[in-house]
């Protein structure tokens, strides 16, 4: 899940007053005897319905299945991954949750008005940026000790990036932001220099790291598409970029901000935030079957108690209670 998904989800808990509030918060199912309570279900729920829109339709008696299935999946992963010794890079952890809170910062003036905005919601930045920490803790070590039992060999990798070929596929996906300063191809002489003078400057405020790139592109980004979204272009495999950009783009490492490269379109200054390999991508492939198959093992061996439903019917929506989720 990402960090941004695990903000809202924060503050749609903080925000949530239906009538499961008014319920006693009561154990609905049991994972080597680790309670699941009922408000961990609903918080499930949440994280459903802001982190994939479609489920929002369902049936309820289907989503409360699927809300507890997750959190079922989620403990058991995350016992077996603390029996196995791995442990949240902490480097990492503390990296998401910092970015997450410059992102959220960058849309206020201030701390004190993110502060106001918060406490409708019962948060603190503070406290805002523990619970996403602790998110990320319990996020980052199941996902180590996934890692951790996968092996990919340089052959494997050589041999994986043949077939993409051999595909038509790509071998190389970029992960980028950028900052667009509008300026038309038939643009005259003073009008490039103007645009490109103004594409400098945006750069080296970027460069500076005194203002984030993503606030510096909300904020002068003439890209109207990305702009709201800190000029996030999302992943975009290569050969898919203008010539220029991509020559670019090639050249940087992960966390570099180019200089202005101009294209049809104008100057575009550009953040280069991750890059997957064909290894990356064999890697992620590899870590889904290796989840699947770890909680497939780990359903048949683990004590899991799943209690009755019955508290649904007292909500508003129809439904009656669920049977048992597995």
């Amino acid at each position: 899940m990402s960090v941004f998904v695990s903000i809202l989800l924060i503050l749609h808990m903080g925000a949530y007053d239906g009538p499961v509030s008014t319920l006693a918060d009561q154990v609905v199912a049991r994972v080597n005897a680790k309670p699941i309570l009922l408000s961990e279900v609903e918080d499930s729920v949440a994280r459903l319905k802001i982190g994939e829109p479609a489920t929002r339709g369902l049936p309820k008696s289907q989503l409360y299945k699927r809300a507890l299935r997750d959190l079922v999946d989620e403990e058991l992963l995350f016992q077996a991954a603390e029996r196995q010794g791995a442990k949240a890079p902490e480097e990492v952890v503390a990296a998401r949750v910092d970015e997450a809170m410059r992102g959220l910062q960058s849309q206020y003036a201030s701390p004190e008005l993110l502060e106001e905005a918060l406490a409708p919601y019962g948060l603190t930045i503070a406290k805002l940026k523990s619970q996403l920490r602790a998110r990320e803790i319990r996020e980052q070590t199941i996902a180590r000790a996934i890692v951790q039992r996968i092996n990919v060999t340089r052959g494997d990798s050589d041999a994986y990036a043949a077939k993409l070929r051999a595909e038509g596929k790509p071998t190389v996906s970029y992960r980028l932001r950028h900052i667009l300063v509008h300026c038309p191809a038939e643009a005259d002489s003073a009008a490039v220099a103007k645009a490109s003078e103004r594409a400098f400057a945006l750069a080296v405020e970027a460069q500076r790291g005194k203002t984030s790139f993503e606030a510096v592109a909300r904020a002068s980004s003439d890209d109207l598409a990305t702009r709201q979204i800190g000029g996030d272009l999302g992943y975009v495999d290569e050969g898919f970029l203008a010539p220029p950009l991509e020559e670019a783009v090639r050249a940087m490492d992960i966390g570099d901000i180019s200089r202005p490269v101009r294209t049809d379109l104008g100057f575009h200054v550009i953040q280069l935030v991750d890059k997957r390999t064909a290894r990356d991508l064999l890697m992620a492939s590899r870590f889904i079957e290796e989840k699947e198959k770890w909680l497939a093992e780990l359903n048949k061996s683990e004590a899991i108690d799943l209690m009755n439903f019955q508290f649904l019917q007292l909500l508003p929506e129809e439904g009656a209670a669920l049977a048992d989720p597995q």
